[in-house]
């Protein structure tokens, strides 16, 4: 599946958003990891976005909410 697939799934407005979260760069909400959680059915949870923050070996920017990042009001 495609960076901008995933996007469009967990309701976020680029590509680019959900290539910094796999990286490690932006840390998603909760909303977002919500989100992610119910794309891949249960498979991403909470504690792999801090291992990737970990690797990223620097703070990642949290977002207060989904609102940051996505297409429609939360």
């Amino acid at each position: 599946m495609r960076l901008q697939e995933v996007a469009d799934l967990i309701g976020v407005r680029s590509k680019s958003t959900v290539s910094k979260h796999e990286r490690g760069h932006i840390f998603p909400s909760p909303e977002l990891i919500d989100a992610y959680r119910r794309y891949s059915g249960g498979k991403i949870q909470f504690e792999d976005f801090e291992e990737l923050r970990r690797r990223a070996g620097a703070e990642a920017t949290i977002p207060i909410s989904a609102q940051d990042h996505a297409n429609v009001p939360t």
